[in-house]
């Protein structure tokens, strides 16, 4: 259970970091592309 709780706890964390990363990254994309 213990190992379930930092897991899910590890998945909400990544969620809030990689999903601002995500969108910078989109931005630089469509900047240098365009």
């Amino acid at each position: 259970m213990g190992w379930w709780e930092i897991n899910a706890d590890t998945l909400a964390r990544s969620r809030f970091v990689v999903s601002p990363l995500d969108e910078t990254l989109a931005c630089l994309k469509l900047l240098h592309c365009g």
